[in-house]
C-alpha cells in the first residue's frame, strides 16, 4: 500500500511504460519501413501486372505513414500497354492504406486512393476492351475503400471518342458482401453538344459469380440548345462473367423549358464484351415545340449491337402534331440495321400520314401511305426512296442528300424526283388570304441549308380557280433565289412553257418568263393582273417582274413585257358598234356587264412599267370594224386611257376616233372630236368633216355584214 503512493513507483511505471511504447513504435515502425521497403512495393507491383505483357512505372521516392493507418504513397504512376513502352493508364499519386491488423495477421487494404487517374478506354482487333486482362486479374489483398478524386476516362468507339472528366468515386465494403457505390463527374461527346454533369449511386450485393445492383440509378443534367436537360436512368443490374444485366430498365428525360418529357422502359437489356442486346423496349414523349404540341410513342423488337453492325427487327413510331388549328398523325413501321462503315438502313419503311382540322370541316389532307427505303450514310449523307398514294392518288418519291464540304466551300445538296398523278391544292390553301404572297422559304435561309435540284411530275394539279395538267419541271433553290428553270404544262385550255423564278430580297422578287400557245386568255389576265374583259383563244408571250410583299404591292412594280395573238374573242363590257351609233345618233352610250364587242382576231404587243401597260398600235378585227388602239390600261385600279380608231371591216370609209376612259367595268365612252378634226382650221371645215364621216359611218353601220347578221 506505502508503495502505491510511493512517487519513486510511478515515476518508474511512467519511465518503465514509455520505453516499452517505444519499443513497440520502434518495432511497429520497423516492421513497417520492411513491408514497404522499396523492394517488396517493386515486388507487388509487379505482381500487379505480372502475366499481362504490361510494365507498372513510378517515381522512386516512395513515401510512407502511419497515422491515420500504415500507407504507402507512389507518385506518377503509370501501367503501359502490354508489350509496349507507352502508358495506357496513368495516376498522378496513389496511396495504399493497410488496416493496423495487417501489421500482426493477414494483410488487407482499408483505404486505395487514386488521385486525377487517366484511362484510354477502347476496344482490341478481337472486339474486347483493352484492359481486359487488368479485369481479369484476382486481387491478392481485400479492400475494403475505394477511392477515385478527379479521374479521367477517354472512351474510344472508333468512329468518335468519349471522354468523363472530374471523376469522384467511392466504394465503401469493395470485398464484402454488400457494397456501397458512389460516383459523379461530367461527360463530353460528339452524341450531345453541351457538356453533362451525371451521378451514379447503386448498393451492390456479392454474387458467386459477380455482383447484383438492385436499385441502381444513373442521373445528370445537361443543356440542349440553351435548355436545362435532365435525364435518369434506373433498374436492377447484376454484373457476372458474361456481362451486365439490367431488369426493368428505365430511361427518363425531361426538358422543363419546352415542355419535354420521354419515359422509356426496357423488361431486360444484356450487355457483353462485344454485344449489347434488349428483347424489347418501348417509350412515350410529348413535347412542346414551334407552337405546336407533339406526342408519340416507340416500340422496339430485338435489338442487338454489337461494335461493328446493329439491327432493330422491327421499330413502330405513332406521332401527332396538333397546333391551335390542325393536327398532323403520322406512322412509322420499319426494321432498322446499322453497319459502322456504312450507316442507317430502314428496309423496308411503311408510312402513313393525315393532317385534319381541328375545328369545323376536318378536310383532311395529306393523306399517304407509303412504302419504301432509306439510309442514312457516315458523314451525313442519306438515299430515300417512298412509292404509294398521297390524297388517295399515286405518288412516287426519290431523294438523296449529300453533306456539306465545309474545307472546299461546298453547300450541302438535296437531289429529288417528285412524280403525282393528282395534287388538289384546295384543302391546304383554305385560310390563307385572296392576296397573299408567299414569303420566302425561312429554313432556305438558315445555315447549312442544302441547294436543291429536283425534277417534278403532275399529271393533275387543281388550285380552286384553274387546272394544270402534265405540269414538268426542275426546281433549283438556295438562300439566294428558287427557279424553276423550264416549267411546261397544260393550263388555260392550252400549253404553257417558260421559267418562272423568286429571289430572295426584301420584299421577294418574282420573274415571269412564258410563251403560251392556243389558250383561254381572260383566266390568264384575271390571274395575272385581275382583268377579266378580254377573251379569246390563241398565243401570249410573257416577260414580267415584280416586288413586292403583297398583290397591291406586285402590281405596283409590274414591269416588262406582254404580247397577245388572239382570235375568236371579245371585248367584255363595251359594245363598240352600238356605242357607236349611240354617239353617232347622239344618244347615251351604255356599259355594262353584258355588253361586249366580238373579234376575229386581237393582236397587242405592250410594255408594263409600275403596273400600267402602255401599247400603240393594237388592232382589233370584227365583221364590221377594223380597230386601232393606242393608250394604256392600269392594272392598279384596272382603269382604261385608249384611243380608238374605227374603220369599216373593208377599209372603205373616214375612221371615226373614239375616247375609252375610265373604270374598265363602267368605262366613258366620248367621240374624240379634236381627232376627228385634226388639220381642219375653219370651224365649216370642221362641220362638214364631221357630217361627212357621220353620213359613212351610218351607211356602212346600217348594211349587212358579210356573215349576214
Amino acid at each position: 500500500m506505502r508503495r502505491l503512493q510511493s512517487g519513486k513507483f510511478w515515476l518508474k511505471c511512467l519511465v518503465g511504460g514509455a520505453v516499452l511504447s517505444a519499443l513497440a513504435f520502434g518495432a511497429q515502425y520497423a516492421l513497417l519501413s520492411w513491408l514497404f521497403s522499396p523492394e517488396n512495393v517493386r515486388r507487388a507491383a509487379e505482381e500487379a501486372v505480372a502475366g499481362t505483357g504490361r510494365k507498372i512505372r513510378y517515381r522512386p521516392e516512395i513515401k510512407t505513414s502511419i497515422i491515420p493507418r500504415p500507407t504507402v504513397t507512389l507518385k506518377q504512376v503509370e501501367i503501359t500497354r502490354p508489350g509496349g513502352a507507352s502508358a495506357e493508364i496513368s495516376i498522378e499519386e496513389m496511396r495504399v492504406g493497410l488496416s493496423w491488423a495487417s501489421l500482426f495477421g493477414t494483410p488487407s487494404v482499408e483505404k486505395w486512393v487514386f488521385v486525377r487517374p487517366e484511362l484510354m478506354l477502347n476496344r482490341s482487333s478481337d472486339g474486347g476492351w483493352n484492359i481486359r486482362d487488368l479485369l481479369q486479374k484476382e486481387g491478392s489483398l481485400p479492400v475494403d475503400r475505394l477511392i477515385v478524386e478527379d479521374g479521367r476516362l477517354l472512351l474510344d468507339t472508333g468512329d468518335s471518342r468519349h471522354t468523363l472528366e472530374n471523376i469522384n468515386l467511392k466504394i465503401n465494403g469493395a470485398d464484402e458482401s454488400k457494397t456501397t457505390v458512389k460516383a459523379e463527374g461530367r461527360l463530353k461527346t460528339p452524341l450531345w453538344a453541351e457538356e453533362a454533369e451525371w451521378k451514379f449511386e447503386g448498393t451492390a450485393a456479392r454474387l458467386a459469380d459477380g455482383w447484383q445492383m438492385p436499385d441502381l440509378a444513373l442521373s445528370g443534367r445537361s443543356s440542349y440548345k440553351g435548355d436545362e436537360t435532365n435525364f435518369l436512368i434506373g433498374g436492377n443490374g447484376s454484373w457476372r462473367t458474361g456481362g451486365i444485366q439490367l431488369n426493368n430498365a428505365r430511361l427518363k428525360i425531361d426538358i422543363p423549358a419546352r415542355n419535354l418529357h420521354l419515359n422509356a422502359e426496357s423488361p431486360q437489356i444484356k450487355a457483353g464484351e462485344t454485344q449489347f442486346s434488349a428483347a424489347a423496349a418501348n417509350a412515350v414523349l410529348t413535347a412542346q415545340y414551334g407552337g405546336a404540341q407533339w406526342n408519340g410513342t416507340i416500340t422496339a423488337k430485338r435489338l442487338t449491337l454489337h461494335p461493328t453492325v446493329a439491327a432493330v427487327e422491327k421499330l413502330s413510331i405513332n406521332g401527332s402534331r396538333k397546333t391551335a388549328l390542325t393536327q398532323t398523325a403520322f406512322t412509322l413501321d420499319t426494321p432498322l440495321n446499322w453497319q459502322r462503315q456504312g450507316g442507317w438502313e430502314m428496309p423496308a419503311v411503311k408510312l402513313t400520314t393525315r393532317l385534319d382540322n381541328i375545328t369545323g370541316n376536318p378536310r383532311p389532307r395529306l393523306i399517304g401511305e407509303l412504302a419504301g427505303t432509306f439510309r442514312y450514310q457516315n458523314g451525313g449523307g442519306w438515299q430515300g426512296r417512298l412509292t404509294g398514294r398521297l390524297d388517295r392518288q399515286a405518288a412516287e418519291l426519290d431523294a438523296s442528300y449529300t453533306a456539306a464540304d465545309r474545307p472546299n466551300n461546298r453547300p450541302a445538296k438535296l437531289t429529288a424526283n417528285l412524280q403525282l398523278d393528282k395534287l388538289a391544292l384546295s384543302p391546304y390553301l383554305k385560310g390563307l388570304a385572296d392576296t397573299s404572297v408567299p414569303a420566302y422559304p425561312a429554313w432556305l435561309q438558315k445555315d447549312g441549308a442544302p441547294e436543291i435540284e429536283a425534277t417534278v411530275r403532275i399529271k393533275t394539279l387543281q388550285s380552286p380557280n384553274l387546272e394544270i395538267n402534265n405540269l414538268t419541271t426542275r426546281l433549283l433553290a438556295d438562300r439566294e433565289r428558287i427557279v424553276l428553270p423550264d416549267f411546261r404544262a397544260e393550263l388555260y385550255n392550252g400549253s404553257m412553257e417558260g421559267g418562272i423564278s423568286m429571289a430572295n430580297t426584301s420584299p421577294p422578287t418574282y420573274h415571269l418568263q412564258q410563251y403560251a400557245k392556243n389558250i383561254n386568255i381572260r383566266p390568264l389576265m384575271q390571274d395575272l393582273f385581275r382583268y377579266g374583259n378580254i377573251s379569246g383563244e390563241g398565243d401570249a408571250e410573257i416577260d414580267l417582274t415584280a416586288q413586292g410583299a403583297d398583290r397591291a404591292g406586285l402590281t405596283k412594280t409590274l414591269s416588262g413585257r406582254l404580247q397577245l395573238n388572239l382570235t375568236k374573242g371579245n371585248w367584255l363590257g363595251i359594245n363598240l358598234d352600238q356605242a357607236l351609233q349611240s354617239l353617232l345618233g347622239n344618244k347615251p352610250v351604255n356599259t355594262d356587264e353584258r355588253s361586249a364587242t366580238p373579234f376575229q382576231r386581237f393582236s397587242m404587243s405592250s410594255t408594263i412599267r409600275n403596273g400600267i401597260s402602255s401599247h400603240e398600235n393594237a388592232e382589233l378585227d370584227s365583221d364590221r370594224l377594223h380597230i386601232v388602239l393606242t393608250g394604256s390600261t392600269d392594272f392598279n385600279n384596272i382603269t382604261l386611257n385608249q384611243r380608238l380608231l374605227l374603220s369599216p371591216a373593208d377599209g372603205k370609209g373616214t375612221p371615226i376616233p373614239l375616247n375609252i376612259r375610265g373604270k374598265a367595268d363602267n368605262p366613258s365612252i366620248t367621240l374624240d372630236y379634236k381627232g376627228l378634226t385634226e388639220g381642219l382650221e375653219t370651224a365649216e371645215e370642221k362641220q362638214q368633216a364631221l357630217t361627212r364621216a357621220i353620213r359613212e359611218q351610218w351607211q356602212w353601220l346600217n348594211r349587212p355584214s358579210e356573215n349576214g347578221k
